[in-house]
């Protein structure tokens, strides 16, 4: 009987530490299939306006060589200073915008995006844009563009063992924008600027110091300065 009782505490001992590798066993494997360090990035990062200039700021995402599939996103920012006129979708982001809503009242511009390619060779990586936010400004003082961090922002990221994973947004470099003094029209050319490719996105050459980012050139494509701001064209326009 003594034999019996020692056997069923061995067999007791071997099931719960086999219990015990196997949880750890899936913990290791579920951190390991987390998503962080993922940045987003508005640009400009910031700038000097007189009421009544416009300013276009891009929104981007640098998933740190993930693949891409949506986002869910807030953004936010000084209305009583700038009025967002108007969003662009930008083609070399996410292809499918399910949400763009502007509610100036609020502040707020929402934002929900995914990417229907069911090709990972659709999906983008790296730094990637995803809208324009086109803003007038509208009265004196210092703006902040950023993420509205009460909101559960949300960026998923492709995963090759099943669903799409959260890819954690864990830093936000928001963009400052300074209204000061009434725009004096027509009296002085947009100044100019040099532009250059940041991952996909085109920005200024001297906001591309801050960010560790390689040039890639869409196939057909151009990064110029046009009326002071950097823009995307076809490859045989010109400057």
């Amino acid at each position: 009987m003594k034999i019996k009782s020692i056997l069923l505490i061995i067999i007791l001992i071997a099931a719960l530490a086999g219990a015990g590798f196997l949880v750890k066993n899936n913990q290791e494997t579920r951190s390991g299939a987390s998503f962080a360090n993922v940045e987003a990035i508005f640009l400009p990062s910031e700038k000097t306006l007189k009421i009544g200039e416009k300013l276009t700021t891009t929104l981007m995402i640098d998933t740190k060589d993930r693949l891409l599939t949506g986002a869910d996103l807030k953004v936010k920012y000084e209305q009583s200073v700038l009025e967002l006129e108007s969003v662009e979708k930008v083609s070399n982001g996410l292809d499918e915008m399910m949400v763009s809503n502007i509610y100036q009242g609020a502040g707020i511009y929402e934002f929900v995006a995914v990417n229907t390619g069911k090709e990972t060779s659709r999906l983008s990586k790296g730094v990637v844009n995803l809208v324009k936010l086109n803003f007038v400004a509208i009265a004196n003082g210092q703006a902040k563009v950023s993420l509205d961090t009460s909101y559960g922002n949300m960026v998923t990221g492709y995963n090759e063992a099943g669903s799409d994973q959260e890819l954690k947004v864990d830093k936000i470099s928001s963009a400052i924008y300074t209204i000061a003094g009434i725009e004096a029209r027509n009296t002085q050319a947009p100044r100019e600027i040099e532009c250059s490719w940041c991952g996909e996105a085109c920005i200024e050459t001297s906001e591309k110091e801050s960010f560790a980012c390689p040039d890639v050139i869409p196939v057909g494509k151009k990064c110029v300065s046009q009326n002071g701001q950097c823009v995307v064209v076809e490859g045989a326009a010109t400057e």
